[in-house]
């Protein structure tokens, strides 16, 4: 479902063998193995998208299952979690796992919106009514940062922001 762009979403990790089944004793090493998270954004594209901040991390495995409750992505769109296990157990070996290519986290929307409106008269304390005034509507993350890729212009596909006429 829908995601609020910078707040906190859960995911679970499972290792498995070549049959594709859960191994429980991943994760029971003297010193357990900790795979590294990464987020891809696939939606939107463009030169005027932006990758944004991921954070978060894995827990420890129990039955070879780790769940995150505390990632979480800045941005407006969609993207796909890999986890990367290298050199395990100092054997060289390395392991990969990921969502997938096309976006299957998210859809990551705005947190919140932020509306400014400036008075029409000079001097800007008022507008009569009916005169015409400007508003400003920015999208904003749980942090209060602007979302980049909520933008409604040419240099984001697809366009998640769309023009809205107030009147």
């Amino acid at each position: 479902g829908p995601i609020k762009a910078g707040n906190a979403f859960s995911a679970t990790l499972t290792a498995r063998n070549g049959a594709g089944a859960a191994t429980p004793n991943f994760g029971r090493e003297t010193t357990p193995a900790v795979p590294a998270i990464t987020f891809t954004r696939r939606q939107p594209t463009g030169s005027g998208a932006s990758d944004g901040v991921f954070s978060g991390s894995f827990g420890s495995y129990a039955g070879g299952v780790a769940t995150a409750s505390n990632l979480a992505w800045t941005e407006v769109g969609r993207g796909d979690l890999t986890a990367t296990l290298t050199n395990y157990l100092a054997s060289g070996l390395s392991a990969t796992g990921s969502t997938g290519t096309g976006g299957a986290v998210g859809r990551f929307t705005p947190h919140h919106f932020d509306v400014a409106v400036s008075n029409a008269c000079s001097g800007g304390a008022y507008s009569y009514a009916g005169q015409p005034f400007t508003t400003k509507v920015t999208a904003r993350n749980a942090g209060g940062a602007t979302t980049l890729n909520y933008d409604g212009s040419a240099a984001t596909s697809p366009n998640f922001a769309q023009a809205t006429t107030l009147s």
